[in-house]
């Protein structure tokens, strides 16, 4: 699945529809991601985003893939598809079985492609972080440093778009990125005039999406009325299974995120333990709920939260904690 800022492209010019076809349906894929960064000498009165911008970032700082997966993997394998596609998430037992190929493709990405489009997407994407990833704000300090600049001076120029497009997903900012002009090959498009042209309204989005927050507040507080004050007890037996839990380093916090997605405005930890019963969720890919409660049922009639016994007790009682078959990885 693809983004509407994403393109996929071949490395020889070739159309990628022609080698997608040519794909066995026996393997899996990946496909890596290149930014693609807008400078002051594109000419904006191209509207076709992939004809406009022709300068790519270094290679060499591209971290991100996206799966390519047949139907055929799916129903053999059991695989899943992270949010986003950019990881394959399957069985340990099925590792030696599934086959991962590389294709002469890429993925064209434009993140960033003028200056309102930027302005827009900043001024809404970084309250959004703020919003949605409470407890690790590090990953988007990029949207703050741009986010403070549109705030402080009111606009941006093309040299800022640049510098933030070079940036872009990074870890760290640097002046010194290197872009070559890299045009993608466009002669296989039979059609590429746009079909709807619209002047470009950031204020209206900025607008809309404050807006909408306002509505999920009140929405929210209408439903904090309906939920029952939680008992004392249950909190302080929160509280305390947390802190065990933490404490104990043993809950992987990249490994549950990864699998189930908690919400980013609530620790991982705390999902986990108001979760766990209802959905069997694991706590790390070396422990398995659903196993602990099924093989030790004098944990399951106690209440117990299975991973802070086995941390209490299992653990120097040598309990089984899982089957062989029950440990999952992702594959970047």
């Amino acid at each position: 699945m693809l983004d509407a800022d994403e393109f996929i492209i071949s490395d020889n010019g070739q159309n990628p529809r022609e080698i997608i076809k040519k794909i066995n349906e026996n393997y899996y894929y990946l496909i890596k991601w290149i930014t693609y960064v807008p400078t002051n000498n594109d000419d904006y009165n191209i509207k076709f985003i992939p004809k406009r911008i022709t300068h790519v970032r270094d290679e060499s700082l591209e971290q991100y893939y996206k799966v390519i997966v047949p139907k055929k993997v799916v129903n053999d394998f059991n695989v899943r598809v992270e949010m986003g596609n950019h990881n394959l998430k399957f069985d340990n037992f099925n590792r030696n079985e599934l086959v991962k190929k590389d294709l002469n493709l890429k993925i064209a990405h434009f993140p960033l492609r003028s200056i309102e489009q930027c302005i827009s997407k900043v001024s809404i994407g970084w309250p959004n972080i703020i919003a949605i990833n409470l407890y690790n704000l590090s990953w988007g300090f990029h949207w703050k440093m741009l986010f403070d600049k549109i705030k402080e001076e009111n606009d941006i120029s093309l040299d800022d778009l640049e510098f933030f497009a070079k940036n872009y997903a990074l870890v760290s900012t640097s002046d010194d990125i290197l872009i070559k002009n890299q045009p993608i090959n466009l002669d296989f498009c039979d059609k590429i005039e746009i079909r709807y042209d619209f002047e470009y309204n950031y204020l209206r989005n900025i607008l809309e999406n404050y807006a909408y927050f306002a509505e999920e507040i009140v929405s929210f507080k209408r439903k904090l009325k309906s939920v029952p004050i939680l008992d004392d007890r249950f909190i302080l037996k929160l509280a305390s299974d947390y802190d065990v839990i933490e404490k104990s380093g043993l809950f992987d916090v990249n490994w549950y995120c990864k699998r189930y997605s908690p919400p980013r405005n609530i620790h991982p930890i705390i999902h986990y333990l108001l979760t766990y019963r209802e959905n069997m969720n694991d706590p790390a890919g070396f422990f398995s709920t659903e196993y602990y409660f099924k093989t030790h049922v004098d944990v399951a009639n106690s209440g117990m939260n299975p991973f802070v016994h086995y941390i209490k007790y299992g653990k120097k009682e040598n309990r089984k904690i899982a089957s062989s078959k029950s440990e999952n990885f992702g594959v970047q």
